[in-house]
């Protein structure tokens, strides 16, 4: 099967002893909106939208399973992490201001950044909104500052039988950090 291993058969889960996935979602928000603030992005902290995490976990989860992805950095996991976590947080940007300026075409939004990806989208609004030493580059610089956080914060999850709901919870937070960082920028 893909590299995130969509369709095996679930074991069930062992936790760390740290408070399992729900304790473990929220240490990824806290602390990629800490490591974001340090750049001068998300410094309210977390901005949390309702209607955007149901387009979110849809569109995140499209990404983990995507065959183009999954062939292009198959051979180099961490890169494939990368490159998910990185259009996570894109689609978190995208998304937010979507909702922020056309709530009704959200949902055909979402459709189209998931065929089309949301990097040129985000890669703007970046541009226009956020500081310098986030955009530039296309945002790079700053997505391997914080998927250094990822790696940290997920690196005991690895052990297990089945880390993808962890994997998956730590893009979701990724992908919510795009969302506070733009609307910030909103004046929410």
């Amino acid at each position: 099967m893909g590299l995130f291993g969509f369709g095996k058969k679930k074991q069930p889960q062992k936790t760390t002893g740290n408070g399992g996935i729900a304790n473990f979602y929220t240490a990824c928000v806290e602390d990629f909106h800490n490591e974001a603030a340090k750049y001068g992005a998300a410094t309210r902290g977390l901005i949390f939208i309702p209607e955007l995490l149901p387009v979110g976990e849809k569109t995140v989860l499209a990404f983990l399973k995507d065959p183009f992805f999954q062939m292009q950095f198959g051979s180099n996991p961490q890169m494939y992490y990368y490159v998910i976590m990185s259009l996570s947080i894109d689609a978190g940007i995208a998304f937010a201001t979507k909702w922020h300026e056309d709530y009704s075409s959200l949902n055909r939004y979402v459709d189209q950044i998931i065929a089309e990806g949301p990097a040129d989208d985000a890669n703007a609004l970046m541009s226009k909104y956020l500081p310098k030493e986030i955009a530039e580059n296309q945002g790079n610089a700053f997505f391997q500052k914080i998927f250094a956080r990822w790696m940290v914060i997920h690196e005991p999850y690895w052990k297990l039988t089945d880390p993808r709901d962890y994997t998956f919870k730590a893009m979701i937070a990724a992908y919510q950090l795009g969302i506070s960082m733009i609307l910030e920028k909103y004046g929410y």
